[in-house]
């Protein structure tokens, strides 16, 4: 596993799809989106659906 520095360097090179592809890979089950399925939240979801690699989601009630 990187340090927390070495994750920094190489997140700092990548898009926003690829630093998600990047971090489910790197830390697989230690990685979630977490959310209150507003609007950017939704969006990070869909990125990272669209990469193809697994990932978890937890969602925060708001109560909004």
């Amino acid at each position: 596993m990187m340090t927390r520095e070495d994750f920094i360097a190489k997140a700092e090179t990548l898009e926003g799809q690829e630093l998600l592809a990047f971090a489910f890979t790197e830390y697989g089950n230690q990685a979630a989106i977490g959310t209150s399925l507003q609007k950017t939240g939704s969006v990070i979801i869909d990125l990272a659906f669209k990469t193809g690699v697994p990932f978890s989601v937890f969602f925060v009630d708001t109560l909004f």
